[in-house]
């Protein structure tokens, strides 16, 4: 946290939290979970095109409410940056220095690279910062924003009150701090987005039989382990180790039937955020001719962060799960799982609950325009969003790239009332539980014909779920 001069009362943050004040990246890792950098920059084209041009702003999907959603991201990012600013002026002779070589790998290993800027710009992204706010003063970014936003938010283009130079002084500026932001985020954090790369399956060499299976006689007794299965798991957890060598732990949380197989925990390294998808997509169909299997992949910072949800679901593997695989120094049987008690946060219970039902408003409105697939994704979404709150609030489970079967199968592990529902579907109607897996990708979807009927009984199916998780909720 900056602890130097104190900045002027004019350009304090106003829009950060105290937490927020003492760890500005707070703000900045929210800005990036929202949306990638060249998705902001093209909600802020937006944005500017509807400040000096008539007719307002509004969101296909959620009207023009979501500008203000995108003007506090805007603001707290500002904020944020400006505070981290004035730490570097402080303790900028403390950091280790950027080198061309550092860049080279950065642009190879990184999801995504600003390319637009200049070398001195990505050796020191602060000095993006120091040009903006020589020019706009944090004060005044703020000034000029909420201008943006009622002009936006007006069927008529902003008046004279701001000149065409400063509306393009503010975009230009905002454009070049989302990357300095995000140059600054992937160096300075725990959280930095990675290409992933994958590795082929190479065959065990003879010096890699010292995989051993971690004891499991300090495990939770939750899953039986035959002889059979135990020498099965080992040659599952070769089978990964080849596939991806940055695994640090497996876990048997579950198993699978019809055809049989495991549902496991695997941490990896580096923290992947969305990309963990790509790993567990990799894993699962190379072992496919072996094996049926379903993972979760996580990073193994879930391990030191105390307050999130990666590991209050960590906390319920751990209680639940068997360590089948563990690195040396880990140490997952030392981490007292029993003392960490899961809390129901209730803010992200409520933001999925509400747009569980912005979905289920949208099934209505597609349906009314007779456009049967689009309300068939609306319909999948807002299974989808109902889930993810389910299994946040049940056990942490969160997960950045929705994936309807993969909750399923996370269901399956925590409470069978949810899981019969849809194995009640799938018996009774298995022309809907079809339906439901047609969503993605695209060019399936608009191949398929889709009824009136089969619309309606789906949302009727939508909302008994949603009910269905209202009440287990509120037990």
């Amino acid at each position: 946290m900056y602890c130097g001069v104190y900045a002027p009362w004019d350009h304090a943050p106003k829009f950060l939290r105290f937490s927020e004040v003492m760890d500005p990246m707070i703000p900045v890792k929210y800005f990036f979970d929202a949306d990638d950098v060249e998705g902001h920059q093209e909600t802020l084209k937006t944005w500017r095109h509807h400040v000096v041009n008539d007719g307002f702003y509004s969101d296909k999907r959620f009207g023009p409410g979501v500008l203000f959603h995108d003007y506090e991201l805007n603001i707290r990012l500002i904020e944020g940056l400006h505070l981290l600013f004035l730490e570097h002026q402080e303790f900028s002779y403390e950091k280790k220095k950027v080198d061309v070589e550092q860049l080279s790998a950065e642009k190879e290993e990184w999801l995504w690279f600003p390319v637009e800027l200049s070398e001195k710009e990505l050796l020191n992204p602060y000095v993006i910062l120091e040009a903006a706010f020589d020019e706009v003063k944090p004060q005044e970014f703020r000034d000029h924003l909420v201008e943006w936003l009622a002009a936006a938010l007006s069927t008529h283009a902003i008046d004279e009150s701001m000149s065409p130079g400063e509306i393009i002084t503010v975009y230009e500026h905002l454009k070049k701090m989302y990357s300095a932001a995000w140059l600054i985020f992937q160096r300075d954090t725990e959280h930095a987005f990675f290409k992933f790369k994958a590795t082929k399956v190479k065959p065990q060499q003879e010096d890699n039989n010292n995989v051993t299976e971690a004891d499991t006689s300090t495990a939770h007794p939750v899953i039986e382990q035959s002889p059979a299965s135990k020498l099965a798991l080992k040659e599952v957890v070769k089978a990964i180790l080849n596939i991806e060598p940055a695994v640090r732990a497996i876990i048997q949380i579950g198993t699978l039937e019809n055809p049989f197989g495991y549902i496991l925990y695997i941490m990896i390294d580096e923290p992947r955020h969305e990309l963990d998808y790509l790993v567990n997509e990799l894993i699962e169909n190379s072992l496919k001719p072996l094996i049926d299997i379903s993972t979760i992949v996580a990073s193994v910072s879930s391990i030191k962060n105390g307050n999130t949800s990666e590991r209050k679901f960590l906390t319920w593997v751990l209680t639940n799960g068997v360590i089948i695989y563990e690195t040396d120094g880990l140490g997952l049987d030392n981490l007292n799982a029993g003392n960490n008690r899961l809390i129901l946060n209730t803010l992200q219970h409520e933001s999925r609950l509400k747009f569980a039902r912005l979905y289920y408003t949208e099934i209505s409105y597609h349906f009314r325009k007779k456009e049967f697939r689009d309300a068939l994704q609306a319909v999948h979404r807002s299974i989808e969003a109902t889930l993810m709150e389910y299994l946040d609030v049940k056990v942490g489970f969160e997960t950045t790239i929705p994936n309807l079967n993969r909750l399923i199968t996370v269901t399956l592990i925590i409470d069978s009332k949810v899981s019969d529902w849809f194995l009640e579907l799938k018996s009774a109607r298995p022309e809907l539980h079809d339906l439901l897996q047609s969503v993605y990708p695209e060019t399936i979807r608009n191949s398929l014909n889709i009824s009136e009927q089969e619309i309606m009984d789906l949302m009727g199916k939508a909302a008994d779920l949603m009910m269905l998780i209202h009440s287990l909720l509120n037990e």
